[in-house]
């Protein structure tokens, strides 16, 4: 399997995991993210229809039942946020399902000073559990988390020694839980059974987010609750395939295979007979896949593990596949909304995602320099790349993201060598545009064969950010994600993170990607002064624009626009978007331009070219005198002029370092307007 190669392959590459993500406790409803509610069971009602009992709950109605301490911010109680949230877009209420009061504690709003160890208790009396030997803390909940950490402490002595149970783990840095969240925490290891239990949250932070809490109950474990807790694309003996593609190309979805598995857990306290999963794909309104796993005995507390006989293709053409997993037993569940996990992927033309176009902001790993990252695609059918494209999201709350002028290289990798790219753009400069979007890069044609490759970005700012989604971020697998940090050389070591999925997209060759499309060049022709020049004005397709120039006496160029033109005659332009679409123009310069039979520039030559900064011009046989040495723009602005004896060694040499990376044309001219012009490119 290729997604079990990988793993064996970075053994020596990469170094270690960061922020991973692990959960300590279970969600009634992982993927709806709807609240859930627990009721007490009716007098009269037989136990073998229901068995779920709410032993006690509190909707912090009553302020005088919860005693709270500890930290510069300490828990509140109150009917809305702290005015500081409210004013960042988060919701002012909960969504809970008694409303009113609740209680939040506020983190952001204390500052960068702040911190934050705080706990609320409820100090009503004591919880008598004494007759549920299983028992299942629940609490709806509304949170953004960064950095902290979130607890439930319970005690069975009426509070003289406690248990720290951590919650909420599924939630990564930045990301935000939907408004009225239901955790469901097994506590039966320390309250099952006891008759003197007690309850408290404690929250350790330090400028991080805030957590609200509302509807807090303690109830009886149900006999019948199975949940099914994670689904797979390659079986689930591969861990790095527990996520799919939202959209793949039609050339590889037609050559992929995804064999599906599943998880699940049993949540009651009785054994669950004849368990199994059943996978379905939907394609236009009709079924087209259809296999149930194996059945197998499912007992208490324990999570199953099964595959599926039969593999699936998404070879039906472009459009979206719809994906649902359902586990069942020979009895009725007693919480069912956890029993279904639904999903879907789109086959496109030619592009290759993870994300399902949803961006959240303010997701980012904080570094100091350069930093680079990568996520993970398959492919199975010979391809070819033609662009990458990031989402660099800019908050106003943070001040973070990237800026006009920031530099960003593009990489594609194979993954057996994660030192020298397959296909590269280096050094994009960010154009004011770019800001809070999607920026798309060309690469270079590269044929890509059957295998994994990592595409990413290297950013070499350190207050950038990278979108994702957090509705993904808690599945992220292994390996899909890796993270090089202060890299300054290509063997610097990778991590991986599982803690988010970032928006990196990859397009490939398509035969119709350039169906309709239409390049249209204007162009603008000087040529009345001793040197000629074309400017060009591009409009459709897909910015950024490649160029490639051709004309007399083997003339050749690759920037938008071209000057210092020494020959009449016509010059052709090859116009290539983003996606390799191409448009063609030629241009006539048939006036004054003249070129001097004899120059006694000719032989000069910088060195080195590309330099970082310190330039020798190189050249023999020149006549004793005066030059003139000016630097140009790429746009054709002087930015300094020098008087030099070119005969003299030590005048040749030029210090540019001042200016930033990039292209610059040099022009040395003699006294009888001889004239040379040279390209210089900066690192």
């Amino acid at each position: 399997q290729l997604a079990l190669a990988v793993a064996t392959l970075f053994i020596f590459e990469v170094s270690a995991q960061i922020q991973e993500t692990t959960t300590n406790s279970f969600s009634s409803d992982l993927t709806e993210k709807s609240s859930f509610n627990i009721g007490q069971r009716a007098a009269g009602t037989p136990a073998s229809i229901a068995s779920i009992d709410t032993i006690w709950s509190d909707d912090f109605s009553d302020t005088l039942n919860w005693a709270y301490t500890g930290g510069t911010d300490e828990w509140n109680i109150d009917s809305s946020l702290s005015q500081s949230l409210i004013s960042q877009g988060f919701d002012a209420q909960m969504n809970s399902n008694s409303g009113g009061r609740f209680a939040s504690i506020d983190s952001d709003g204390s500052g960068s000073t702040g911190v934050q160890d705080a706990e609320i208790e409820y100090t009503g009396g004591v919880i008598d559990c004494s007759s549920y030997p299983d028992v299942r803390l629940v609490f709806q909940t509304y949170l953004r988390q960064f950095q902290e950490i979130r607890q439930v402490i319970v005690s069975n002595d009426g509070g003289i020694v406690w248990d720290t149970i951590p919650v909420l783990t599924q939630f990564g840095p930045s990301i935000s839980s939907p408004n009225g969240y239901t955790e469901i925490v097994d506590i039966s290891a320390a309250a099952g059974g006891q008759a003197n239990v007690k309850i408290k949250f404690r929250y350790v932070g330090a400028f991080d987010w805030f957590w609200a809490i509302d509807d807090v109950r303690i109830v009886s474990a149900p006999n019948n609750e199975l949940a099914l807790t994670q689904e797979y694309y390659n079986t689930t003996t591969d861990l790095t395939s527990s996520t799919y593609y939202k959209m793949i190309p039609v050339r590889q979805a037609d050559s992929s295979v995804v064999n599906f598995g599943a998880k699940f857990i049993n949540n009651g306290v009785a054994d669950q007979p004849n368990t199994k999963v059943t996978a379905s794909v939907s394609f236009g309104g009709s079924v087209i896949y259809s296999d149930t796993s194996d059945s197998v005995l499912s007992v208490p507390n324990a999570a199953s593990a099964v595959n599926f006989n039969t593999m699936f293709s998404a070879s039906n053409g472009l459009g979206r596949y719809e994906i649902q997993l359902e586990v069942s037993s020979d009895s009725t569940d007693e919480v069912p909304r956890n029993n279904t996990i639904s999903n879907y992927l789109e086959v496109s033309g030619n592009q290759y995602r993870r994300d399902n176009d949803t961006i959240t902001n303010d997701n980012w790993f904080d570094v100091t320099s350069t930093w680079e990252m990568l996520l993970k695609y398959e492919i199975y059918a010979n391809d070819t790349v033609v662009a990458l494209s990031t989402f660099f999201p800019y908050s106003i709350v943070s001040g973070r993201g990237v800026n006009g002028g920031d530099s960003i290289s593009y990489y594609l990798y194979e993954a057996s060598d994660l030192k020298n790219p397959v296909a590269s753009y280096e050094n994009y400069y960010v154009q004011s545009t770019d800001i809070n979007s999607w920026i798309t890069l060309p690469m270079p044609v590269a044929t890509l064969t059957p295998g994994i490759y990592y595409a990413g970005f290297k950013i070499h700012n350190n207050n950038s950010s990278v979108g994702t989604n957090s509705a993904l971020n808690a599945g992220t697998a292994p390996l899909t994600v890796l993270l090089r940090r202060n890299a300054t050389v290509a063997s610097d070591p990778w991590e991986y993170t599982t803690s988010f999925t970032p928006f990196i997209r990859m397009y490939t060759k398509s035969a119709d990607a350039c169906n309709g499309v239409s390049i249209t060049i204007a162009d603008s022709v000087s040529d009345s002064t001793t040197f000629g020049a074309i400017d060009i004005q591009v409009s459709g397709g897909a910015p950024p624009y490649t160029y490639v120039w051709s004309g007399p006496d083997s003339f050749s160029a690759n920037t938008q626009d071209i000057d210092y033109l020494v020959n009449r005659g016509t010059y052709y332009v090859t116009v290539t978007d983003v996606f390799g679409c191409e448009g063609i123009d030629s241009s006539v310069v048939a006036g004054t331009v003249t070129v001097s039979e004899i120059n006694p520039l000719n032989a000069l030559v910088l060195f080195p070219n590309p330099s970082d900064g310190r330039v020798f011009l190189k050249g023999d046989d020149l006549e004793q005198g005066t030059y003139t040495v000016a630097v140009y723009s790429m746009v054709g602005k002087q930015l300094f002029t020098q008087e030099v004896d070119l005969s003299n060694q030590y005048d040749r040499v030029f210090d540019l370092s001042h200016l930033n990376p990039g292209m610059y044309f040099i022009t040395i001219s003699t006294r009888n307007n001889e004239q040379k012009t040279l390209k210089l490119i900066l690192n």
